[in-house]
């Protein structure tokens, strides 16, 4: 095979490596404190991209040969967002006061103001120029930045405008909305200078803080609830008007808390809407969508995906599934303010206005189980069984009864919510089949610290793997803590030692890969493993360069390990 760079033609080579090219025309970011633009009124084409259809006259991603022998100014230059309506006659200057977020891979987000008022509001810009031009679903490919900004853009501002439409949810449990805006920025070239437009929109400034950040550690239970019934609540009914969120994670989340004392923050809110989808656009979309009187419930949305976006929340419960399955059918089991449950009292699947299949598969969400049709959902769970619990599982344990989950402890760092002498049972949502004899028998991992450890590697969960052995569970022991992971208490497949500054990750080049038994478990471990204190080291997504159906997410434990989920069944 010859060098690399021998040869332009990637047809010839496809699976040479790429690193993002030599980018001396970039211009450094211009979104600096103090730098002033003028901006203009615009109203964006239609949304396409994510699970939108594709439509004459939107655009197509440019071809992944034409990317590895570009750059990213070129790319940008050639490639302009799609034109929309551009409204001159309603400008104003706008002028960047200080970043809001960092995202590399994304928009840029900053806290500015408008014509010299006192008002903040937080811009966000989708200038394809710092997107990350690497793939961070498969870091040695490029992606088009131009394609994903300019649907990011599309996507979130059809969004806000049909939330601003319903004129329930803008400045309550979603930032109000200022409209949709472009620019033009200069570049210079060994040709001249010329001017490119950039797409943003305009956002209330929320003075909170995001769920992921947040210190709930003081707070109590009550409180801690009340900010997660918000959350689903909101997804539910945001649903409910025709627009499915996509991206439900602690990290797009805001909560403001200037109420310390009571049992309840003053205000949590969604944000970012870049991968939602609204129903209705197109009329492929919408065609047959009936939508019930009443919002879906939570308990059928928040089941399974509930114990994985906010189980950090609730660590020091006992039997976290078991009370969060509690919690959910208390409250919303006979919710006058939700539709009821698909789920019957008595185990019965049962067949109502959001089982329709169309609105299923255009209503797909991460992490739920609404992509299933109802008979796919009957065959996968039938009545009474153990993978999924109903309200009947809780009769003559206190669902008669006010809320009370048992076996408390404080919540404190370093505390992860395994009490002593009790072994954490197997996840029942586990549909990770038992592995068959294999010639690999387990492999050891050295960390630094054991609670660290303990709470990263809960995440493995989703992938079939839990806590089966903990040297600590009958106290505290005199040797080398340890833990145990495996599909159950007879294979014990991953060890844990805690050796403190004596253990170290291998460099690049070596990890650990976990099958997993859906692409649907690939996403929660990731999910799980950001939240529990690990690094994103590729998002989920299919590696085309190993398979067609290779759908694979990696993360970077707290110790350095390189830990990979995948799934290669076809979905």
């Amino acid at each position: 095979m010859s060098e690399p760079n021998s040869r332009r033609d990637d047809s010839i080579d496809p699976i040479r490596s790429w690193s993002p090219p030599f980018e001396p025309l970039r211009p450094p970011v211009p979104y600096e404190p103090g730098a002033k633009l003028r901006i203009l009124r615009h109203i964006p084409p239609k949304p396409f991209g994510g699970r939108y259809p594709l439509r004459d006259g939107g655009r197509l991603p440019v071809s992944l040969n034409m990317l590895r022998q570009t750059t990213v100014v070129d790319l940008c230059i050639a490639n302009p967002p799609l034109e929309g309506t551009t409204l001159p006659e309603q400008s104003r200057e706008l002028e960047v006061i200080e970043l809001a977020a960092e995202d590399a891979f994304g928009a840029q987000l900053f806290v500015c103001s408008l014509d010299d008022g006192p008002e903040t509001y937080v811009a966000k810009i989708y200038d394809p120029m710092y997107y990350e031009f690497r793939d961070p679903g498969a870091d040695d490919l490029p992606r088009d930045v131009t394609y994903t900004a300019d649907g990011d853009y599309s996507r979130e501002a059809a969004a806000y405008e049909h939330i601003e439409a319903t004129q329930r949810f803008c400045g309550t449990q979603v930032p109000k909305y200022c409209g949709s805006w472009t620019f033009d920025l200069p570049i210079s070239l060994p040709t001249g200078t010329v001017t490119r437009p950039v797409r943003m929109i305009l956002m209330e400034h929320i003075h909170g803080t995001t769920m992921l950040d947040f210190n709930f550690y003081n707070m109590s239970e009550t409180k801690r609830l009340d900010v997660i019934a918000r959350v689903i609540e909101t997804h539910c009914r945001l649903l409910h008007v025709g627009l499915a969120h996509k991206e439900a994670s602690q990290r797009n989340v805001m909560i403001v808390d200037s109420m310390e004392e009571q049992d309840m923050v003053e205000r949590v809110c969604l944000i970012d809407f870049h991968s939602s989808m609204v129903y209705g656009i197109y009329e492929e979309v919408d065609q047959g969508r009936q939508l019930p009187e009443l919002p879906p419930s939570p308990v059928d949305f928040w089941w399974d995906s509930g114990i994985s976006m906010f189980g950090n929340w609730f660590a020091d419960w006992d039997d976290i599934e078991e009370a969060w399955h509690h919690w959910l059918t208390e409250r919303y089991g006979n919710s006058v303010e939700f539709g009821p449950s698909i789920w019957a009292a008595d185990g019965q699947l049962r067949f109502g206005p959001w089982e329709d299949e169309d609105v299923q598969q255009d209503a797909e969400l991460d992490g739920d189980d609404f992509h299933y049709s109802a008979v796919e959902k009957e065959q996968r769970l039938p009545a009474h069984s153990t993978a999924k619990r109903n309200r009947t599982d809780f009769e003559g344990d206190g669902s008669e009864t006010p809320l009370e989950l048992r076996n408390h402890k404080a919540m404190t760092p370093g505390n992860h919510g395994c009490s002593k002498g009790k072994e954490p049972e197997r996840s029942k949502q586990n549909d990770q089949p038992l592995p068959s004899r294999s010639i690999l028998g387990h492999i050891s991992i050295g960390v630094k610290d054991y609670d660290s450890a303990k709470m990263f590697y809960s995440a493995l969960r989703p992938l079939g793997l839990s806590l089966v052995y903990d040297s600590e569970a009958e106290g505290p022991s005199s040797g080398t803590r340890t833990l145990g992971y495996g599909p159950d208490k007879t294979q014990e497949l991953l060890n844990i030692f805690e050796y403190g500054s004596e253990a170290h990750a291998p460099g690049r080049g070596s990890h650990v890969a976990f099958n997993a038994a859906s692409r649907r478990a690939v996403d929660k471990f990731h999910e799980k493993a950001l939240v529990y204190g690990g690094t994103c080291d590729g998002k989920p997504g299919i590696r085309s360069r190993y398979g067609p159906n290779y759908y694979a997410a990696f993360v970077i434990s707290p110790d350095g390990w390189r830990l990979e989920a995948v799934c290669k069944n076809l979905e």
